[in-house]
């Protein structure tokens, strides 16, 4: 296995619209309170990790819960006035199963690393 992260940033920076890139994190929001969670910043890091970023005033790192499924990433939180429902399909050129988050002063952010490329494997089959 290998991390192939410099043909990957070399294009992602040579994409002309990077809105393009974004379109296939799909927002498959599901009953969130009006203001709450709205992504105020989606970036690629030097690394290749896509950093997500949401206002989440008043939810803490107890009163939140983040979910993967394969490319599949569900944040959940509610506290006493405010109920958080979210489901992100991710590009498989990213890895949610390995996503990080933290919660700081009402934002959360959430990173998650590119997918590890790995060498194709060639197996002959015999015939029998």
């Amino acid at each position: 296995m290998h991390y192939n992260t410099e043909s990957m940033i070399e294009k992602i920076l040579h994409d002309s619209n990077l809105k393009r890139i974004f379109s296939q994190i799909q927002d498959e929001d599901t009953n969130t309170s009006k203001k709450e969670s709205q992504s105020n910043n989606m970036n690629i890091d030097k690394d290749g990790f896509l950093n997500m970023e949401f206002d989440v005033p008043g939810f803490s790192k107890s009163t939140i819960t983040i979910r993967s499924a394969g490319n599949r990433l569900f944040i959940n939180g509610d506290t006493d006035n405010r109920t958080l429902n979210k489901e992100y399909k991710i590009q498989e050129r990213w890895d949610a199963l390995n996503a990080t988050a933290t919660v700081v002063d009402g934002v959360l952010t959430i990173s998650i690393p590119p997918t590890i490329e790995t060498e194709a494997k060639v197996k002959t089959i015999s015939v029998k």
